[in-house]
Order: structure tokens, then C-alpha cells, then sequence
């Protein structure tokens, strides 16, 4: 395993990619762009694998095609992307429908109002630091439950952008406590961690018995200082550098966290 460090992040119409030496030299650079899907006004999603899971594949054979790199030279990766998102994957990982997006998306407008009525404005703040808004993952999970009851069914776990990427390099699922606090009314801000508190109002389908269940956005999902939006990959790079798209499955054998 080399020395050399990656780094990608994915954003709304472009993803950017640079790899770069541990002093921070930059040895090579490449961006790939993408769209945004308006399938109506006021929404705002995006295809998991066709955009995200694409660029990083795109930019790992951009970077490592062997003119002089190759995944072998590196010895960690960093992702980071869009967020808050809201991205249902069914038990094998799988997403089931396009991500929808952060506060670019503003179609659970219904669903904060339905929030602030039944929890309170204040009570949410209380436990949040923040008031519901577009940018908050919590409406769009009511959301999806009111509207897409066929998805919804089908859900095994709720992510989002970073997490889906980790996911993919790595198998771990991790979130980053920034983007978590974005998870609202499902986290508590003071503590940074997760508050079963409202959670039968939203996650009712993963969890019977709220004041014991160790759930993490579908009782799997890892939260803490450790697990931050970053992986440390072997394997999996010299895979992706040398491969075709199609096979874009690889799983490190030995994935790491950063902090």
C-alpha cells in the first residue's frame, strides 16, 4: 500500500477530485460534472449510483489510470458530498428510488408543518438547535412514509450522500455528527447523539421498543468523533482504477475510519 492520500468530494452539478502527496502536494486534479433531476417544481433528487457512485468511479480512473498512478500508490481516501440528503436503501443496500436532495428540495413543506403541530416549534428547537426547515432530513423520511408508502415498505435503512459512498468503499455505514444534526428531530444537539425521543414519529417501521433500541437511522447505522466522513481503503482502489464501470462492487477486506 502506498503513501499517496485521495481526496473527493461530490457536489450538486460536479464532483472534484484530487490526489495529493501527505505534505499536501498536489500531484493530480480531475473534475467530472453531472446534472440535478427537477422531476417537479420545488424537488430536487439525484440517481445514488448514476451521479455519485459514478463520479467516484469516473474520478478513480481519471486519477489512478496507471500515468504514473495506480490504487496501489494510495494508502487513504477522504469523501466528502452533498447534504443532507435523503437516500432509502432496502435490505442489500440497495437505493429504491433517487436521492432527494438538501434544502434545494423543499417538497416536505406539508410535513414540517405537520411536525411543529404535533411536537412543538420550540420542543424541537429545544433538542435540535434548529428549527425544521427544507435542509432538515426528518420531514422528507415523513415525507417519503405519506406519499411512497410502496417504497416505503421496502426500507431497511435510511442515509445519505457521504454515507452512501463510504458505504460503498468500504461496507461500513458511518455517519459524520455534522450531517447528523441535520437529521432532525432524530438527534440531540447537546449530547450529539442520537435521541429516540421522537422516533416513533419517523422511524416507527425500524424499532418497537424505543427506550431500549440501540437504533442508528434504521437500527444500523454507526455514529461517532471516529467515524467521520472519511475511510481509510485497501483494495478497493486498485480495483477501481483498472476496472470498467460495471464492476464497481469491490469491498476492502481491512476498511478504517478517519478522524
Amino acid at each position: 500500500m502506498g503513501q499517496l492520500l485521495l481526496g473527493i468530494d461530490v457536489g450538486t452539478y460536479s464532483s472534484k477530485g484530487v490526489l495529493v502527496e501527505p505534505n499536501g502536494n498536489v500531484l493530480r486534479s480531475h473534475v467530472t460534472e453531472h446534472t440535478m433531476d427537477i422531476p417537479q417544481p420545488g424537488w430536487a433528487e439525484q440517481d445514488a449510483d448514476k451521479v455519485w457512485w459514478a463520479d467516484i468511479v469516473a474520478i478513480c480512473h481519471a486519477l489512478l489510470d496507471g500515468h504514473p498512478y495506480t490504487g496501489e500508490d494510495v494508502g487513504g481516501v477522504a469523501v466528502s458530498a452533498i447534504g443532507p440528503c435523503m437516500l432509502p436503501l432496502d435490505a442489500n443496500g440497495k437505493p429504491l428510488r433517487p436521492a432527494i436532495l438538501y434544502g434545494v428540495d423543499a417538497r416536505a413543506s406539508a410535513e414540517i408543518e405537520e411536525l411543529n403541530r404535533t411536537l412543538g416549534k420550540d420542543t424541537i428547537f429545544e433538542l435540535s438547535n434548529m428549527a425544521l426547515s427544507s435542509q432538515a432530513v426528518g420531514p422528507k423520511i415523513l415525507w417519503l412514509k405519506n406519499h411512497e408508502p410502496h417504497i416505503w415498505e421496502q426500507v431497511d435503512h435510511i442515509t445519505t450522500a457521504s454515507s452512501y459512498l463510504i458505504y460503498k468503499l468500504s461496507g461500513e455505514k458511518v455517519i459524520d455528527r455534522h450531517t447528523a444534526s441535520h437529521f432532525i428531530p432524530l438527534m440531540d444537539k447537546q449530547g450529539m447523539e442520537w435521541s429516540n425521543r421522537f422516533a416513533s414519529v419517523l422511524l416507527a417501521k425500524f424499532c418497537n421498543k424505543f427506550e431500549t433500541c440501540q437504533w442508528h437511522l434504521g437500527c444500523d447505522f454507526k455514529l461517532g468523533f471516529n467515524a467521520m466522513s472519511g475511510c481509510m481503503i485497501f483494495n478497493s482502489l486498485h480495483y477501481l482504477s483498472n476496472r470498467p464501470l460495471a464492476c464497481q462492487r469491490a469491498r476492502p477486506s481491512k476498511p478504517l475510519h478517519w478522524t
